[in-house]
């Protein structure tokens, strides 16, 4: 795969959610994103070209920043089905679409566990303690909130990035060895560990915040600690992270409304 073909590929895979429809999910996307691959491909013979066009519109939903592995697995795999005798041509399609479903399935489970579950509340935190710092020093506010948001953009986007753009050749490598060579990575341990970063984020932006408090006001620091635990509570009883978040947005509108100040 030229450098070419594959920065195609790349730019290509920021818009396999821009045709979702109810049948095939982002089947319609994933055609888009294989357009310049098989044309070159399959460029001499024009139906050929459509038949495998269709093939890759065809069902498929994952994850969307894991979709450049799934992508660069199918471009190795119909490369071999342009290459192969038109006798051996339907058993390697029908392979490819089962290995393109079950790459789907794993990619949908890794990329949700991580980015949705574990990255996605890391970086969340970590703005909050960007936005805490800035304001220790002393900045305006439009520096806090320009310095929270750049850091969570950048900070999360990092990695998002790096994978739409490696995916796409390491899945070309892979070709039907993905499932093995997907396994070799530790995601599990990827995920733990940005949990574990969030987690002791919080909890030590919730110390500098309740001591910031408490230095200032004693009784208002005792009743943030106490709404602290009141929280934690309420989750470990099964309240629901919106009812909770719904709790916090009405009683935090009720306080500015009768003019406390925290």
């Amino acid at each position: 795969m030229t450098a070419r073909m594959r920065w195609r590929l790349f730019v290509r895979s920021f818009f396999i959610q821009a045709l979702w429809s109810f049948e095939n999910m982002q089947g319609l996307g994933f055609g888009f994103c294989m357009g310049p691959w098989l044309r070159e491909r399959c460029g001499a013979s024009p139906p050929e070209t459509r038949r495998a066009l269709a093939r890759h519109c065809e069902y498929f939903n994952t994850q969307p920043y894991m979709a450049g592995l799934a992508i660069g697995m199918a471009c190795a795999l119909e490369e071999r089905v342009s290459a192969s005798a038109a006798e051996d041509r339907p058993a390697l399609e029908r392979k490819l679409r089962s290995l393109k479903s079950c790459a789907a399935g794993a990619l949908a489970a890794i990329g949700d566990s991580f980015f949705w579950g574990a990255w996605r509340p890391f970086c969340t935190v970590l703005a909050l303690a960007i936005g805490m710092t800035t304001v220790t020093c002393g900045a305006p506010p439009w520096t806090v909130a320009v310095a929270a948001a750049g850091g969570y953009v950048l900070v999360f986007n990092t990695p998002v990035l790096i994978l739409r753009w490696r995916g796409v050749g390491l899945g070309y490598r892979w070709q039907d060895r993905f499932a093995a060579e997907l396994g070799r990575f530790p995601w599990q341990k990827s995920v733990k560990a940005a949990r574990l970063a969030g987690t002791g984020l919080a909890a030590g932006c919730a110390l500098v915040g309740l001591f910031t408090i408490m230095t200032g006001a004693p009784g208002r620091g005792a009743a943030a600690a106490a709404a602290l635990a009141a929280g934690w509570a309420a989750r470990a009883y099964g309240l629901t992270s919106r009812r909770l978040y719904a709790a916090v947005w009405l009683i935090g509108t009720a306080a500015a409304v009768v003019g406390f100040r925290w």
